[in-house]
């Protein structure tokens, strides 16, 4: 297998090693390892076929993050069943539906339609449209352990290492600096000049990231 085919293959399928679930968790047990929409490998493109091979076996199809941020609740679910993103954030309902044939993301978040076109490579992802009552071009760039663009009527850029699991930076006019803790699936710090505790239940970092739009206060 080379090494392009490895890379497509953990676009699709890659997931988290199968761990006991908590009581709260399981709610989820039926349900999704986690909702990497667009799927990547880790950072640096470093997996191997028998890692993926395992994290597959444990797939789910649903995910979620609760917590606070933005001075506000946070309690969204991702469905990999329909494709779908639900819950609320920045005291605003959040229904967003993803259509990986046309690469398109459509619906409404924190008081806003949502109108993102997005293009995907296994070292990075961009997407352009609109959200958060502003136009919007954002390019993660997994090689790079970089995220930049415009949001929010504001730069974005922000740096991250997902093994270290950190990101820090600017965005929506505030400084960012963010520590993901993979055993306790949380994230916690600050962003959009607010405290941030999130819990992460079958996602983890690089999912925040891909849709960090959500996150980014109006």
């Amino acid at each position: 297998m080379n090494l392009f085919v490895l890379f497509a293959f953990a676009a699709l399928s890659l997931i988290h090693p199968a761990r006991a679930a908590s009581p709260a968790e399981a709610v989820f047990a039926a349900g999704f390892a986690d909702f990497q929409t667009l799927g990547i490998p880790d950072q640096g493109l470093r997996k191997t076929a028998e890692v993926l091979r395992i994290r597959a076996a444990s797939r789910n199809p649903v995910g979620a993050v609760t917590g606070a941020a933005n001075h506000s609740l946070v309690e969204l679910y991702f469905d990999r069943r329909t494709w779908e993103i639900t819950g609320g954030a920045n005291r605003s309902p959040v229904r967003l539906s993803i259509d990986h044939q046309k690469g398109l993301i459509t619906g409404g978040a924190n008081h806003s339609p949502v109108e993102l076109r997005f293009t995907w490579t296994p070292e990075r992802i961009v997407y352009e449209g609109g959200a958060n009552r502003s136009p919007v071009r954002l390019e993660l760039d997994w090689i790079k352990g970089r995220l930049e663009g415009h949001s929010n009527n504001s730069p974005v850029l922000l740096e991250f290492d997902l093994e270290q699991g950190w990101v820090r930076g600017h965005a929506a006019g505030s400084p960012v600096q963010l520590q993901y803790d993979a055993v306790r699936g949380t994230i916690t710090g600050a962003m959009n000049h607010s405290p941030a505790d999130l819990r992460l239940v079958n996602l983890d970092l690089s999912d925040f990231l891909q849709h960090i739009y959500l996150f980014l206060a109006e």
